[in-house]
């Protein structure tokens, strides 16, 4: 005769629910390990993808011609910048006075980062000379650009602008509007 408040019935009737509820439980997380690895493996092909994308679309070389305020000669600057690297270019700006025969002519180094998908932005230092100060100057920059579907870039910066006069040092902000032709 089988008695049903022996220990034994009662462990095997408990065990076997227990074991089907664990093992379900275990099924479900090995699942979701097995889900969430690829899930992470496809999100990181994604954003691999889209970041070489993105580095690729920004030309070699821009053109134009850069906008100033608040400063000596009060004019535009000419332009060139070359890209060295994924996230690296150089630029070269060129400015004369129309007023006198004064000019400037700086180089500076910049890295870039994507914000979106055609937004930038981008820092550096630099170095300049000048005819009227007549001694090698320093400045940094910091800027946003958007790079356009045709081949126009605009951006805007801020250059700090380190000045020699007469044995003082002063900082000088200018303000530069940017419009550059890709190629």
């Amino acid at each position: 005769m089988l008695d049903i408040s022996s220990k034994s019935f009662k462990n095997i009737k408990t065990k076997k629910p227990l074991n089907y509820f664990r093992g379900f439980f275990y099924t479900c997380i090995k699942f979701k390990k097995q889900t969430m690895k690829k899930l992470l493996i496809t999100f990181c092909i994604i954003i691999t993808t889209t970041l070489s994308i993105n580095a690729q679309e920004t030309s070699k070389n821009t053109i134009g011609l850069t906008f100033r305020s608040l400063d000596i000669t009060k004019n535009a600057e000419i332009t060139y910048q070359h890209k060295i690297g994924k996230r690296n270019r150089l630029q070269v700006d060129f400015a004369k006075s129309f007023k006198n025969s004064e000019y400037v002519i700086t180089g500076e180094y910049q890295w870039i980062w994507k914000l979106e998908d055609k937004f930038s932005w981008y820092a550096g230092p630099g170095i300049g000379y000048s005819n009227f100060g007549e001694k090698p100057f320093g400045f940094g920059n910091i800027g946003i650009e958007y790079d356009f579907k045709i081949p126009l870039l605009l951006s805007i910066e801020n250059r700090l602008v380190t000045f020699n006069s007469d044995d003082v040092k002063f900082l000088k902000g200018l303000f530069l509007l940017s419009a550059r032709y890709q190629f």
